[in-house]
């Protein structure tokens, strides 16, 4: 029972640690809670993306959105990956949708790296360290902060996971 509980502690602290982790670097992204494209606008093609899945239901093809143009930005990324984010939009805002979208995907990136990391070597202290290193990493750092890529940080929480069942199917 000691045992147990010792372990549900030292959980909860690295849920704590990676929730403040997650919404730290979230700040980063926005500290004025104002959001900056840094890369020719294509974040706002992102942001726009998400904003215009309120027709989804009708069309994969948004003719409501950008004047009436046609734009048909529900093909390039499965639209149900970034769905979470536009439910985010419609209640909070799209700034603020955005930025709990972008602390729930860290989040899940940091959960998803250290539960790899642990199947994989055993050692809390070494999930603690790749998830850490992995998820702040440049290569996530610049499609979060400077192309706010959607897809890509989105598939950065399945990469992990994905490299240890190659592991396990070639150790076999």
């Amino acid at each position: 029972m000691v045992k147990v509980v010792k372990k549900n502690n030292k959980l909860i602290g690295i849920i704590i640690l990676f929730v403040v982790l997650s919404i730290f670097y979230t700040y980063l992204m926005a500290p004025q809670h104002t959001l900056i494209a840094r890369d020719s606008l294509d974040g706002y093609f992102h942001l726009n993306r998400a904003l215009s899945l309120r027709h989804i239901w009708y069309s994969p093809i948004n003719f409501n959105d950008w004047g009436g143009v046609g734009n048909a930005t529900a093909l390039f990324y499965p639209w149900l990956t970034i769905y979470p984010m536009h439910l985010l939009t419609v209640i909070f805002g799209p700034v603020s949708g955005f930025l709990l979208f972008l602390t729930l995907v860290t989040f899940l990136t940091l959960v998803s790296s250290y539960i790899s990391a642990i199947k994989f070597s055993g050692e809390q202290l070494f999930g603690i360290l790749f998830a850490l290193i992995y998820t702040f990493s440049f290569i996530r750092n610049s499609s979060v902060m400077y192309r706010w890529g959607l897809g890509e940080y989105i598939a950065y929480i399945f990469i992990p996971p994905l490299f240890l069942c190659f592991y396990n199917l070639l150790r076999q």
